[in-house]
């Protein structure tokens, strides 16, 4: 059997079919079997203008084809050099053929992992602080206001934030009360009319917004039920001890 040239050196013959395993590409042309990298074909002289075909049945592809039609085995195409057309193995850095350097298919050099710990900077903010809200968009509740003052003298002051002036209200309002009734009535009055009040022009906007302390809140509360749980205990000793001994000294008297 008689071989041609180059392809008796490359061992294909050019009276037989391509071996699908040797043969890659044909001439468009004539159809012959072309060796990969040659410009030009050796059965009829024409510039290759190869067509790719598959390596596992040896059907003719379409450019830019990712399955073979025939087969449906997946394609896996070789780039070539821009400047002599030879075709490239995947990730070189140069051309075999003429050794200019490969712009792309460059084989990334995977660097060394660092041992080094992220610092906090370098960490992602996954903690999402929640925005202040405006005192515009608080409101007090002069209703909440006037009942804490009914109940506790001073509380509807410490509800709309003036502490000092809540305590001083309820002092003011507990002296009066012990050595003149009437004072410590009108403290009291005072400080529910005052606590609804405040707590309208703050809505308003015509005196600033301050918010209250619900410590302060609950110290007042305790102080409170400490002072009634003494008054109660005051009056069960007073008709229970010393009204039936005295009852029965002026008896005795008598």
């Amino acid at each position: 059997m008689r071989r041609k040239g180059n392809d008796a050196y490359n061992g294909i013959c050019m009276n037989e079919k391509p071996h699908p395993d040797v043969a890659k590409e044909t001439c468009i042309k004539c159809g012959a079997s072309v060796i990969p990298g040659d410009q030009y074909c050796d059965s009829c002289g024409a510039k290759i203008e190869t067509a790719l075909s598959c390596k596992k049945c040896g059907a003719q592809l379409e450019p830019d084809v990712q399955f073979c039609d025939s087969c449906g085995a997946k394609i896996e195409t070789a780039s070539s050099c821009k400047k002599c057309g030879a075709q490239l193995e995947p990730d070189v850095q140069f051309c075999d053929s003429c050794g200019a350097k490969i712009g792309e298919g460059k084989r990334a050099v995977p660097s060394e992992p660092s041992n080094q710990e992220p610092t906090p900077t370098t960490l992602p903010n996954i903690i999402q602080q929640e925005p202040p809200v405006s005192p515009s968009t608080q409101k007090k509740s002069p209703g909440l206001a006037l009942i804490a003052s009914f109940f506790i003298p001073g509380l509807g002051q410490i509800y709309n934030g003036k502490t000092a002036k809540g305590f001083a209200i309820f002092f003011g309002s507990l002296i009066g009360s012990l050595i003149f009734y009437i004072p410590g009535l009108i403290v009291w009055i005072y400080g529910m009319f005052d606590a609804y009040s405040t707590a309208n022009k703050m809505n308003k906007g015509e005196i600033p917004f301050v918010p209250y302390k619900k410590v302060y809140i609950i110290i007042l509360i305790i102080i409170w039920l400490a002072i009634v749980a003494i008054v109660l205990l005051f009056l069960y000793y007073f008709f229970t001890v010393f009204m039936p001994a005295y009852t029965g000294t002026i008896n005795a008297k008598n």
